[in-house]
C-alpha cells in the first residue's frame, strides 16, 4: 500500500534510462529463471525492506526482461521464500504478465514506475553484483509488469500498482515515531480504493500529479487551483512527486 505524506508508504521516480533491447525468446523456450525482490509500492514513509540476494544465475544483462517481454513463474525453481521468474514468449500459455518498462542496471534503485508506465501492476527489481567501477556493490534493474488479464490492481482507483496516480484515492491514519529516533506523531496518507469501506474508505482523490525539483534547467509542475490538499512523497534523482488531491 502506497504512503504519502501531508504537507499543510519480483520491486520503480522518472525512468527512461538508456538500455539495451532484445526480443523475447523465439523459439518458444523459456530463458533461465532468475530470482526477484518485489518492492512495496512507493510512497515517503521510510519502511524496512529485505534487499535481494545478487543473482547468481543467470548472469543478468541489460537485455534481460526487455521491454515488450512476457514473464512466467518459474515453478520448478521456487521455494518458499524466494519466487523465481522466467522470461517468455507471450505466447507462452503460463505467462502472466507483459514488461512495459525496464531500466538498465543501476546501483540506483529506484520505486517507481515512470509516468509513461504509470499504471503498471507490479515492479520488480532485477538484481547482480556489479562489474567495473561498480564492482563489488549491488546493482538493481526495475522491471514494470502489467498483468495480461484482470485484475490490474495499478488502474486508477484500484488501490494498488508501484505508482500513485490520477484518480487513485487516499485513506488518513494516525502514524507514530519510534522510541528513541526523534520522530514524533502525525498523520500519513495511504493509497486505498476508492470504493473502500469501513476503515478503508478514502478521505482524497488524487486529482493531478505534480512535481518539485533542485535540477537546474528542470521545472516544477504546479498543481491545479481545484486542488485542496497536497501530499509530497520523496523520490529518487532529486524529482519529487506532488500529489494533488480533494477531500471526499
Amino acid at each position: 500500500m502506497a504512503a504519502v505524506a501531508v504537507i499543510c508508504g519480483v520491486a520503480l521516480a522518472a525512468c527512461g534510462s538508456s538500455q539495451d533491447r532484445a526480443d523475447p525468446p523465439s523459439d518458444g523456450t523459456r530463458s533461465p529463471s532468475v530470482s526477484v525482490s518485489s518492492t512495496a509500492q512507493p510512497g515517503p514513509s521510510t519502511a524496512a525492506t529485505t534487499e535481494p540476494t545478487p543473482t547468481a544465475r543467470p548472469t543478468l544483462s541489460n537485455k534481460s526482461f526487455a521491454k515488450g517481454s512476457c514473464v512466467a513463474e518459474d515453478r520448478s525453481s521456487a521455494s518458499e521464500d524466494t519466487a523465481f521468474l522466467a522470461e517468455v514468449t507471450c505466447k507462452d500459455p503460463e505467462a502472466f504478465a507483459k514488461v512495459v518498462e525496464r531500466e538498465a542496471f543501476d546501483v540506483t534503485k529506484v520505486s517507481r514506475c515512470s509516468k509513461e508506465a504509470g499504471n503498471a501492476d507490479k515492479l520488480i527489481q532485477l538484481s547482480r553484483l556489479g562489474k567495473g567501477k561498480d564492482a563489488g556493490k549491488l546493482q538493481y534493474a526495475p522491471v514494470c509488469l502489467r498483468n495480461l488479464a484482470a485484475p490490474h490492481p495499478g488502474d486508477p482507483g484500484q488501490g494498488g500498482g508501484p505508482n500513485i496516480i490520477k484518480g487513485d484515492c487516499l485513506v488518513e491514519r494516525k502514524s507514530y515515531g519510534l522510541p528513541g529516533t526523534g520522530t514524533g506523531s502525525g498523520t500519513s496518507s495511504f493509497e486505498t480504493a476508492c470504493a473502500g469501506t469501513g476503515s478503508e474508505a478514502p478521505d482524497y482523490r488524487v486529482i493531478a500529479l505534480g512535481t518539485t525539483t533542485v535540477i537546474r534547467g528542470e521545472k516544477s509542475v504546479p498543481c491545479p487551483p481545484a486542488t485542496q490538499v497536497k501530499f509530497t512523497a520523496k523520490t529518487e534523482r532529486f524529482i519529487g512527486a506532488v500529489y494533488c488531491a480533494v477531500r471526499m
